[in-house]
Parts: C-alpha cells; sequence; structure tokens
C-alpha cells in the first residue's frame, strides 16, 4: 500500500495552512514559470507507445497528465482574477476524473497541451508579478474542500501541483512503470530461468523503433559506399569487416581495373567527358538568376545558329494537309517573300497620318502641361457635341421605304408619297389628338432660346409662382361658410354658426396688433419682422458666412468681458488650391528628415515650453550616474506609491 501511495503521490500531499515568505512565493512563481520548459524536457525522453503508458496500475496515462494540467491551469488563471478583482468569491469547481476521460483529453496530442500551457504561463506569470502583499492575501472559497484559500496559498499549491505530475512524467520517461498484478501473477507462476535475474528488466522494441534502426543502417551503408576510393587496397584497408569467406586482393583489383574500362554499359570510357564532368563539379555553383540568363543566351546561340544555316522550305513545298499544291499561290508567295520588307513609316497605319507626324504629335502632346480632370472632360464634351453635330450634318435620313416595319411588307406607292411630303414643323404638328396652338410654339421657342437659369434662381421663381397661384386662389375661391361646414355627428348651432361668420368677415389684425399671449404688443419686435420679410433671401454660401461673422464677433466680446476663463477665437483658415496644397507637400518632403534623437529633443523642448507657458516647475533630470534599482526595489517602490495614493 506504501509504494501505491508513493506512486500516486511521489512528492507526498499538499499541506494547507502553511505560511510562506516572498522569497518563497518568488520561487514558487519561478517553477510555475518554468512548467511549459520542463514538459518539452520531458517529452524528449518518451519513447514509442509510451505516451499511451501509466506510471501506476490504474492510473492516467502519460497523454492524460499532460492534458490534464493544461485543464488544471487554465481553471486556476481564472480564480487567481476573480481572488485579486473580487471579495472571497466562491469558485466552480470541476469533476476533473471526468474531464480526463473525454476525447480530447484521452487521445488529444499533448504537444497542443504544451503550446497553450506556454501562452498561458506567460500572461499568469507576468500577473503574479503585479500583484502587491495586499493583494497577495486575498483570496477565494474552495465549496468542495470548504476553505477559503489566499493566492499565496494557491501560488504554493500550483507549484506543488506542477513538481507532483512532472514526477509522474519522468516515471514514465525512465521506464518505472508500475506492472499490473495479474502480469506479477503469470510471472511467479513461470520458473526462472537460472542465467536471469530476479530482477532483470526487458525491453521490447516496437515495429516503429525497429523500422528506425534499419533505415539508419541502410543510410549509413551509403553513405559509407560513397565515400571508398577507387583504389581496392583503400577499400579493403576501411571497409568493415564481413562474414564469410575473406576478400581476394587480387580478384578485386581486375574487377576494378575491367569497371574503369567499361565505363558505362554499352559506351567506351570517354577521357574529355570525363575531364568535363570533373571540371564542372570543381567549377563554383551559380546562382539561379544566372543559371537562367546562361540558358536563355543558349537558346538565343542555338536559334540565331539554325536561321542562319537552315535553308527556307518553299511555300510550294509546304502545302497544306488535305489540299494539293497551286502553282500560282506558291509564285506569288515566293515573290511577297523575296520582295523588300517595308520601313515602318513607309507602312504607317490605315487611316492614320504617316510615322514622322504622329512621332510630332505625341512629342508635342508630351511636352505639352496637362491638363486637370475637368478640362479634359470639358473637352472631352465638346469634342463629343462637334462629332454628333458632323455625323447630324452629314448622315443622310433613311427613307421610309428603307425602314420598312417588322412583319410588314413595304409598300412603294406609300414610301414615294411619304418621302415626296414636305416635313411639318414644330409648331405645325403640336400633340397627337390637338390642334397646334401658336402662342405655345412661340413659348417653347422663347424658352428654348433663354439662358438657363441657376439651381437658386429656378427654386426663387418656383416659390414666387407658388405663392402667386395661392394668392390667386385665395382671392378668387369663396369662403364657405361656418354653418356649411359643420361638423360630422353634430348639427348645426344658428349661433355658433353667426359668430364664426362674423370673426371671419371682420379684418385680420396685423402682427404688431396681435403680438403674443401673454405679452403686450412690442411695435419694434413687429417693424423688425417687416423688415425681414420684406429683405431679399440670402444664398446658402451668404447664410453661413453671417452666421461665421456673428459667431467671431461673439467669440470677441465675450473674450474683451471675460479674458480668464474663455479661450482665445480660433483663426479662420482660408481654403487653398490644390496648387498650394501640392507645393507645401512637396516642400515638407525635400525637408531632410530628423533622427529619432532629434525628433526626441524637439518633443522635449515643446513640453519644457509648454510647461513654462502654463507656468509648471521644469522637469528635473535623471542623474545617469545613478545606481539602478533592483526589481525588488522597483515593486517595493511601486507598492509604497500605490499605498500613499489610496490614503
Amino acid at each position: 500500500m506504501k509504494e501505491i501511495t508513493d506512486r500516486r503521490f511521489p512528492n507526498g500531499k499538499f499541506e494547507y495552512g502553511k505560511n510562506y515568505s516572498n522569497e518563497d512565493t518568488r520561487k514558487q512563481i519561478k517553477t510555475i514559470a518554468e512548467l511549459p520548459k520542463d514538459l518539452k524536457k520531458v517529452l524528449k525522453k518518451f519513447r514509442d507507445g509510451a505516451l499511451d503508458r501509466s506510471y501506476r496500475a490504474g492510473g492516467w496515462t502519460a497523454r492524460q497528465v499532460i492534458n490534464h494540467i493544461a485543464d488544471s491551469n487554465m481553471n486556476a488563471y481564472i480564480r487567481f482574477k476573480l481572488a485579486a478583482t473580487e471579495i472571497a468569491p466562491i469558485i466552480k469547481p470541476y469533476e476533473e476524473n471526468l474531464w480526463a476521460e473525454t476525447d480530447d483529453a484521452k487521445y488529444g496530442s499533448p504537444k497542443t497541451s504544451v503550446k497553450l500551457l506556454a501562452a498561458l504561463h506567460v500572461r499568469w506569470v507576468n500577473f503574479l508579478m503585479s500583484l502587491s502583499e495586499d493583494d497577495l492575501e486575498r483570496g477565494y472559497y474552495h465549496p468542495a474542500n470548504k476553505l477559503t484559500v489566499s493566492i499565496r496559498e494557491a501560488i504554493a499549491l500550483y507549484a506543488w501541483h506542477s513538481k507532483h505530475h512532472l514526477a509522474h512524467l519522468k516515471m514514465v520517461a525512465d521506464g518505472n512503470i508500475e506492472k499490473s498484478v495479474d502480469s506479477k501473477k503469470t510471472k511467479a507462476s513461470k520458473p526462472a530461468k537460472a542465467s536471469e535475474a530476479p530482477d532483470s528488466k526487458k525491453r521490447v522494441m516496437s515495429e516503429g523503433h525497429k523500422d528506425k534502426i534499419r533505415a539508419a543502417q541502410q543510410a549509413r551503408r551509403a553513405a559509407e559506399k560513397a565515400s571508398k576510393p577507387a583504389a581496392i587496397t583503400a577499400v579493403t584497408a576501411e571497409a568493415p569487416k564481413k562474414r564469410g569467406p575473406k576478400p581476394n586482393p587480387a580478384l578485386a583489383a581486375a574487377k576494378a581495373a575491367k569497371a574503369a574500362e567499361k565505363g558505362k554499359p554499352g559506351r567506351k570510357a570517354n577521357p574529355a567527358v570525363a575531364a568535363a564532368k570533373a571540371a564542372k563539379a570543381a567549377a563554383p555553383k551559380l546562382s539561379r538568376a544566372e543559371v537562367m540568363e546562361k540558358a536563355r543566351a543558349a537558346a538565343a546561340a542555338n536559334r540565331a545558329a539554325k536561321a542562319a544555316t537552315a535553308p527556307k522550305k518553299v511555300t510550294a513545298e509546304k502545302g497544306k494537309p488535305g489540299r494539293k499544291p497551286n502553282p500560282e499561290v506558291a509564285a506569288a508567295k515566293a515573290a511577297k517573300a523575296a520582295a523588300p520588307k517595308k520601313t515602318a513609316a513607309e507602312k504607317g497605319k490605315p487611316g492614320r497620318k504617316p510615322n514622322p507626324e504622329v512621332a510630332a504629335a505625341k512629342a508635342a502632346k508630351a511636352a505639352a502641361p496637362k491638363l486637370s480632370r475637368a478640362e479634359v472632360m470639358e473637352k472631352a464634351r465638346a469634342a463629343a457635341a462637334a462629332n454628333r453635330a458632323a455625323k447630324a450634318a452629314t448622315a443622310p435620313i433613311k427613307a421610309v421605304a428603307e425602314k420598312g416595319k417588322p412583319g410588314r411588307k413595304p409598300n412603294p406607292a406609300i414610301a414615294a408619297d411619304k418621302a415626296a411630303a414636305p416635313k411639318k414643323t414644330a409648331a405645325e404638328k403640336g400633340k397627337p389628338g390637338r390642334k397646334p396652338n401658336p402662342a405655345v410654339a412661340a413659348a417653347k421657342a422663347a424658352k428654348a432660346a433663354a439662358p438657363k437659369l441657376s439651381r437658386a434662381e429656378v427654386m426663387e421663381k418656383a416659390r414666387a409662382a407658388a405663392a402667386a397661384n395661392r394668392a390667386a386662389k385665395a382671392a378668387t375661391a369663396p369662403a364657405k361658410a361656418v354653418a356649411e361646414k359643420g361638423k360630422p355627428g353634430r348639427k348645426p348651432n344658428p349661433e355658433v354658426a353667426a359668430a364664426k361668420a362674423a370673426k371671419a368677415a371682420a379684418p385680420k389684425k396685423t402682427a404688431a396688433e396681435k403680438g403674443k399671449p401673454g405679452r403686450k404688443a412690442n411695435p419694434a419686435v413687429a417693424a423688425a419682422k417687416a423688415a425681414k420679410a420684406a429683405a431679399p433671401k440670402l444664398s446658402r454660401a451668404e447664410v453661413m458666412e453671417k452666421a461665421r461673422a456673428a459667431a467671431a464677433a461673439n467669440r470677441a466680446a465675450k473674450a474683451a468681458s471675460a479674458p480668464k476663463n474663455v479661450a482665445p477665437a480660433k483663426p479662420t483658415r482660408a481654403r487653398r488650391s490644390s496648387e498650394e496644397v501640392a507645393a507645401e507637400k512637396a516642400a515638407q518632403a525635400s525637408k531632410p528628415k530628423l533622427s529619432r534623437a532629434e525628433v526626441m529633443e524637439k518633443a522635449r523642448a515643446a513640453a519644457a515650453a509648454n510647461r513654462a507657458a502654463k507656468g509648471q516647475p521644469a522637469k528635473a533630470k535623471k542623474d545617469p550616474n545613478a545606481p539602478k534599482l533592483t526589481r525588488a526595489e522597483v515593486m517595493e517602490k511601486a507598492r509604497a506609491g500605490r499605498t500613499a495614493k489610496k490614503k
């Protein structure tokens, strides 16, 4: 029983309730930080099949242990975070035995868990190193153990947990595996051989390990064979001894000489080829770019040599598959091939000017200043309009007889009458079903000839027309009597109808007479409103400009009355043209770039000037000769600062 307990807890059980110093906590954090590296070292020692072996009978396999460490430490990280940010939180326990039986823990790759632990422990250790002594005394409540565990004690627990499972994995890596009870019984029943000691251990190699050994042996033999020199004496001296008859040096020398004379089967040895191969092997290796360049040059030289030596086939000789050669066609092609080729200037292009003029036009175009997008679009629109006008002037109008209609045959008599008939003007045509109106035609012609109005003018004209329309309707439409209107669901009241009629007939009060409910009429306000209504409406740009001027005047008045509290008015930025912006960017780009030290020096000078303007004291410079603080002193200083801030 003692042996099983030792295998289950090789480092002993963890004891709660102990006191730990700051130095102990630092060592325990270091143990937690080094766990991923320690796991990688142990995994390198594992043989084939060791991951699926257990360190004790009925225990987890090595694969399950590694995946369990990842599960446990993820939960631990969350517990530590909760304890540091809440007041004695109640944590959520988990069934670690059931977690270890899930497929990802039982069959998953341990490398994934090691990678996960490497990333997790970086965050975890950084978090632990940032905790103060007060933070280390905070804790969480474990409902399964019914204990409140402080963060300091939890660090000790998970440092023990890391060593605990590392000891299990080292057992498996060293082959120190507990044999099952059944295997002990079977071995005890068999008689022991005299040559075997009672405590001897046999190692059974797996098939994968055997394949690796065979592959290594074959690679070693191939390397030895490649390193053998041509002389048979050196071969016999360096070759490992083999079982069987001893080698015959004379026979081996004869075979080597015969093989050297043969060269390759079916070919005689060529000294020139051998010398070329040796020179190629001794030459420095070319890069990929040099090899490609050399190949292209060789291919070009090969093509040029072929073109110079190979006679051109006559077209009559070539012919085409499935056709008989035509002597006349062949003669024409041969004459065309023999004729001198035209130059590019003589050829030109169909429908284009000769080459010199085109070149001159292109040069002039390249030398001309580039147009803006708006100018290019304007030029294109003008060219398109001119093109359309030219087409309309030159293109003949299709006769009706030519057009025809789908599904009907053209009638020559009707087509001739339509073509001979004079065309009607727009005023004569009018609209289908209406007689032409000379006044309407004249109005349309005047409208077409009039200059186009801007959007603001069109809107103003529409508003004036709508107002005139409403005024005309109000003047002409008779007002309905109140008695005629009535209301649905009610009987008309003669007295009420008479009062409403009298009110409608009475002259309406002006704005100055009305005023506002609860206020007396103000003649000045009424006059200002009337003047505002009579004034011409401003455009949007004028309204915005007026508003900006009023805002600037308001800010100036406030700044004059309260200079300390009110910020100075922001200067308005005038809009710049694209040429000015481009020139400024070019000037900025041409300036020499500052180094990092110069930029930092400039920033420090600006910050010092800003502090001086605000009346703040200058920042004290660090003494370069001052001794550097240790990590413990830095942490102590930071804790003291936080404590002072809390107070």
